[in-house]
């Protein structure tokens, strides 16, 4: 059963796989608020509070990640959640998520409201290649064309989903090329 709710009020950083998220930036967050990782990112911040997949594919070639992290996993794959596992696991399934296929940060993001956040930050968010790359590690090698084709105008409906939960939702990823949501640099956002 998902835990809705279950951080009411707080602010979550969501730390994504695009190539402008590194280590260094993801520690920063670190006691900042709760932080949900993306699929491999949690290799990078594996303190994280959770670690959000949602494809069968990177669960069966990651399932180590997923079982030794210590937070909460949380998975939108029907499949891998019916799978035993050691660790506490969550499914997150419609209406939380939406059912047409999206990214994995859509799907935190929809999570991150069902959990009861109050704002939401968005690290790692570039949405686009950056100097060739697509993700901060070598797992995705995708050519950007399903950015423009499917994951940026999926963004387009996120501002009125927030704005009906009343949540706030920012972008600190540099250079992103989602423009849904107001862009503000991590240190900003830390000084408040």
């Amino acid at each position: 059963m998902f835990p809705r709710g279950l951080w009411q009020g707080e602010r979550c950083f969501i730390l994504g796989g695009g190539p402008s998220l590194t280590a260094e930036i993801a520690g920063q967050v670190r006691g900042h608020g709760k932080t949900i990782v993306l699929n491999t990112t949690a290799r990078m911040a594996p303190w994280a509070d959770a670690l959000y997949f949602h494809d069968w594919p990177w669960f069966r070639g990651n399932r180590p990640i997923a079982d030794t992290f210590a937070g909460l996993v949380i998975t939108g794959s029907a499949r891998a959640y019916r799978m035993k596992t050691r660790y506490r696991k969550v499914w997150a399934q419609p209406p939380l998520i939406q059912a047409k296929p999206l990214s994995s940060g859509h799907h935190a993001v929809d999570v991150a409201i069902g959990l009861g956040c109050k704002a939401i930050i968005l690290l790692g968010f570039d949405c686009r290649l950056v100097d060739g790359r697509s993700n901060n590690h070598d797992e995705y090698k995708n050519k950007g064309k399903v950015y423009s084709e499917s994951f940026l105008p999926a963004w387009a409906e996120y501002p009125e989903r927030a704005r009906r939960a009343g949540v706030s939702i920012i972008n600190c990823t540099p250079g992103s090329a989602i423009d849904a949501f107001p862009k503000v640099t991590l240190d900003e956002v830390l000084a408040q």
